[in-house]
């Protein structure tokens, strides 16, 4: 293999994809990908530099971009290269001078390379969870509500509150979450209105900046109730209710939603920028400094955001790696224990000690799958500095927790 780095295949990958105007999604099934979002995933993975793919994937990539290998390998060496090259310092870059029409379309790039990542990662995510929903949660749900008299997980004592809360660390907080859950899937199984709240823990919550609970009725795609969910599945629910519902269902998804995570609101600009008649007249001297002067303030916002989009990123591939493995394990383990049954009706005080045990681990298993989609999203691109540090480290309290306690108990 030639001298270069994965990050450098991903870039030479990338620059040639686009200049022939195909999607990842697209090219990915191409290459030998499963088709579907996680085609487009994985090509945004090769792209990253998070993935260098085998010899033999690496042949088809470089025959559907119209190279030989040993051309496209050059082309990652090359720009291995610039990767490694020092970064000019600011004050180089400014003294560049790049006329507003340039700028603009270096911008408009930024904004849709963002805006083609997104939709990627978010699109899987939003698949894993419809999966997770369909063959866990919601037959999970289902069947536990014929069970006479089950014996439900109860809300957090004063005491237990007390400690965790005490300790105020994101990893006490992400079990306080999970428990808290644990108890309102317990009150829904049971028919009891699912409107209790956290109490002091959900302060803490909020103090850390990543979650927050806002809906307080309909019913999600998945068919989990939208006043259970939080952070991108709730926005999620929303706005494919009024896309039409669901992909799966025919719908138009979550892909109107996608606007919040990329920082569109610079596109209307960047368009009259590269289009408009300003850049006509260069006697409009004024015109042009006032134009630079917004552009300014859009690549600030851009590059003050890109720490919080990185971290999201992270969030959302933990995320659907976690919701995927429910889907398939967890539904495994599901349909077991369904399977060691009889025929209905079903009592509590007919059941096994180990059915019991088991039901009380596919409720923990259920609200895991709710803290997991409850990543609050707005909170990676509005936070800076160490707010957004604090943010991270408390979404990654849950994300580790979750993902702990579901692949101890499946």
């Amino acid at each position: 293999m030639a001298d270069y780095s994965p990050a450098g295949f991903g870039r030479a990958v990338q620059t040639r994809r686009k200049s022939l105007a195909l999607q990842q999604e697209e090219f990915g099934v191409r290459v030998g990908y499963k088709p579907g979002p996680g085609a487009g995933v994985s090509v945004s993975r090769i792209e990253s530099g998070d993935s260098l793919p085998p010899e033999a994937r690496r042949e088809a990539i470089a025959k559907e971009l119209g190279l030989s290998l040993g051309e496209l390998e050059a082309l990652a060496v090359e720009e291995s290269q610039s990767l490694t090259s020092p970064a000019p310092d600011r004050g180089e870059v400014v003294a560049r001078k790049l006329n507003v029409r340039k700028r603009a379309e270096a911008l408009h790039k930024r904004i849709e390379e963002r805006k083609e990542q997104m939709e990627s990662l978010v699109a899987a995510l939003e698949l894993a969870h419809e999966s997770a929903s369909e063959r866990f949660y919601l037959p999970f749900m289902k069947f536990a509500k014929t069970i006479d008299g089950a014996e439900v997980p109860q809300p957090l004592s004063t005491s237990e509150l007390q400690v965790l809360e005490e300790a105020y660390t994101p990893a006490a907080l992400a079990e306080i979450e999970v428990r808290t859950f644990q108890a309102q899937l317990g009150n829904i199984i049971l028919g009891v209105a699912a409107g209790a709240t956290i109490g002091g823990a959900a302060g803490g919550l909020l103090a850390l900046g990543a979650y927050q609970y806002q809906l307080n009725y309909g019913v999600a795609s998945t068919g989990m109730e939208i006043r259970l969910l939080r952070g991108i599945a709730q926005q999620n629910a929303a706005l494919a209710a009024i896309g039409g519902g669901a992909r799966a269902q025919g719908g138009g998804g979550i892909q109107g939603g996608i606007s919040r995570l990329v920082a569109t609101v610079a596109l209307p600009l960047v368009a009259g920028a590269i289009t408009g008649g300003i850049l006509a007249d260069q006697r409009r001297r004024k015109e042009i400094a006032r134009l630079n002067e917004e552009l300014d303030v859009i690549e600030t916002e851009l590059s003050d955001t890109e720490a919080g989009l990185t971290n999201l990123d992270g969030a959302i591939r933990r995320a659907t790696e976690t919701l995927t493995y429910i889907s398939v394990h967890a539904s495994h383990a599901l349909e077991k224990w369904r399977g060691s049954f009889g025929e209905p009706p079903h009592t509590w005080e007919a059941m096994t000690n180990e059915q019991k045990q088991r039901f009380g681990e596919f409720i923990e298993l259920a609200a895991c799958e709710l803290s997991i989609v409850g990543i609050e999203t707005d909170q990676f691109l509005n936070l800076r500095g160490e707010e957004l540090a604090v943010t991270t480290q408390a979404t990654e309290a849950i994300l580790s927790y979750t993902d702990d306690r579901v692949r101890t108990l499946v």
